[in-house]
């Protein structure tokens, strides 16, 4: 492992715990939504996938949808006519495909046309998806933990 990273590691664990009073030191507001990426970073990743890549990071970036879900999503479950699909399984390295949890887990997400045009273009709509006759995930290759599933 780099050195530098190692360094920056020990200095983080060194620093102890954040604490109540460490709430003064931020200037957002406790409710403040957690943008991760900016507008131009998101179509930055975007450009750079191809094919079922593309489709998968636009769904994660325009539904919201969790990592397991994704990686579980079956192109059979995506309704690219009426701009939704149903989230009902997910896959872990642990369990290997399994439905959710909770009841309120098992849901249908609703897209806008980036999202349809992208899963059209580059999924269910394109060779790969239509050269197999049985359900073919969403993430051609799905790994979880570096590990292929």
């Amino acid at each position: 492992m780099n050195e530098d990273l190692l360094l920056g590691m020990k200095l983080f664990k060194d620093s102890g715990q954040a604490s109540d009073d460490d709430s003064e030191l931020s200037d957002e507001p406790d409710d403040a939504d957690v943008m991760p990426y900016n507008a131009d970073q998101i179509e930055a990743i975007i450009a750079k996938a191809e094919g079922w890549e593309r489709a998968l990071v636009t769904l994660y970036f325009f539904t919201g949808i969790r990592r397991g879900e994704a990686l579980a999503l079956t192109w059979d479950r995506v309704h690219l006519d009426r701009d939704r699909a149903l989230i009902n399984r997910s896959l872990s390295v642990r369990y290997g495909i399994t439905t959710p949890k909770t009841k309120s887990s098992r849901r249908m997400i609703q897209y806008g046309p980036r999202v349809r045009a992208d899963c059209r273009s580059n999924g269910k709509g394109s060779s790969y998806a239509a050269s197999t006759s049985s359900p073919t995930r969403v993430a051609a290759r799905p790994t979880c933990a570096g590990r292929l599933m």
